[in-house]
Parts: C-alpha cells; sequence; structure tokens
C-alpha cells in the first residue's frame, strides 16, 4: 500500500506532537482553572457509569450501550459533553487519574495539527509551508500551557 508523502508527513508530525506533549502532561498534576476539578469529577463521573453499566453481566450489549446513551445525555451536567466522551478512552485504559483525563487533550492536538496543514493549504501555502506552520504553532507557549491543563 502506497501512501502519500504529504499525509505521511502529516502523521509524522501528529506522532512527533504527541511524543512532546504526553510526557509534558504527564509530569503536571496542577489544575489551572477553576472550572477544572468540576469537568475533571463530571469525566470521572461518567467513567464510574460506564464501568457500572459495562460490566453489568445482565444487560446485553444493546441494553448496555442503550444505558450508556441515557446516562450520558442525563444528569446536572451543564458543560458540552464531548470532551468528557474523548477522555473516556483514556480513562478505561489508565484508571481514575487526572493525568489520564488531562491526557484527552492529546486528541485535540492531533485535531488541530491536522486543521492547521488544511487551512493553511487552503488559504494558499504551499505543502512545505503547511507542514512548517502545523509544525511549529502546538509549540507555541499559549498552546502548549493550554495543553497541559484540562
Amino acid at each position: 500500500m502506497k501512501i502519500n508523502k504529504k499525509y505521511f508527513f502529516i502523521l509524522l508530525l501528529i506522532m512527533l506532537h504527541i511524543a512532546v506533549t504526553v510526557p509534558l502532561i504527564l509530569s503536571n498534576d496542577r489544575i489551572s482553572t477553576i472550572d477544572a476539578p468540576n469537568h475533571a469529577m463530571f469525566c470521572t463521573q461518567l467513567y464510574r457509569e460506564f464501568i457500572n453499566i459495562f460490566n453489568n453481566d445482565q444487560l446485553s450489549l444493546w441494553e448496555k450501550v442503550a444505558e450508556f446513551k441515557s446516562a450520558f445525555s442525563t444528569g446536572i451536567i451543564y458543560w458540552p459533553k464531548f470532551v468528557y466522551l474523548i477522555s473516556l478512552p483514556f480513562l478505561v485504559l489508565f484508571g481514575p487519574l487526572l493525568s489520564a483525563v488531562k491526557l484527552a487533550n492529546v486528541f485535540f492536538l492531533a485535531l488541530l495539527t491536522l486543521s492547521l496543514y488544511l487551512l493553511s493549504l487552503k488559504l494558499g501555502a504551499n505543502r512545505s509551508e503547511a507542514i512548517v506552520i502545523a509544525a511549529v504553532t502546538p509549540f507555541y507557549p499559549l498552546v502548549l500551557g493550554h495543553l497541559q491543563s484540562y
């Protein structure tokens, strides 16, 4: 299977950003905003509901999915729940840790890198310039600072 060079470079670039960002996220257990503890708490509550539902042997797979959909769409959470859903695989892999919750930012870093590349191509940059833009921007201190918080 032949892979297009531009997609290979973008994939390589995303993997580089992840390799640099994950140790930063794991080394920093601070919470930088006022709302972040509430977000982390609601995310771990969703994780506990997910574990309870999928460990229930009395439900079929479709009943478990329907029950999780119900648990996901109800509750007192008034923030958008997409981030909590993105955090769920990391919580399942690493357990209910703050660093696991913050690893959801890796998904958004990959999305940022891909979006910067595609947007710069759309705005008239050539492929080399688009790769440089997508490579440099996530390393700005402002972006790195936000990647370490939740």
